[in-house]
């Protein structure tokens, strides 16, 4: 696929998506708040989404402190919570919940 926009801002991306400039491939909670209002136009309806990992990366094992294990708990709620609006809204399949139970 060519273009005649590129940026490695990937809000800036988003943008332009949503404002009908191009397509694009971003993480559904990138792009959550856009998808719960309805505002991209999906072009392959029949496609869904596959589920993929977010990472906190520590220098090591030991090193990994209780702000670093607060700070993942956080993000495991926050995460939980939006994947479960998307799930609601027929956006994602339930089984991206599973790692959540």
């Amino acid at each position: 696929m060519n273009g005649n926009l590129a940026s490695k801002d990937g809000d800036l991306v988003r943008r332009w998506c949503v404002a009908g400039k191009g397509l694009v491939v971003k993480s559904c909670l990138d792009m959550a708040e856009d998808l719960l209002s309805d505002r991209p136009l999906s072009v392959m309806p029949e496609f869904t989404p596959e589920p993929t990992e977010l990472w906190i990366i520590c220098p090591s094992r030991q090193s990994i402190a209780p702000a670093v294990r607060l700070l993942r708990n956080i993000f495991r709620e926050k995460t939980k919570g939006i994947l479960t609006q998307l799930v609601e809204k027929d956006v994602l399949n339930e089984t991206v919940l599973s790692d959540y139970e």
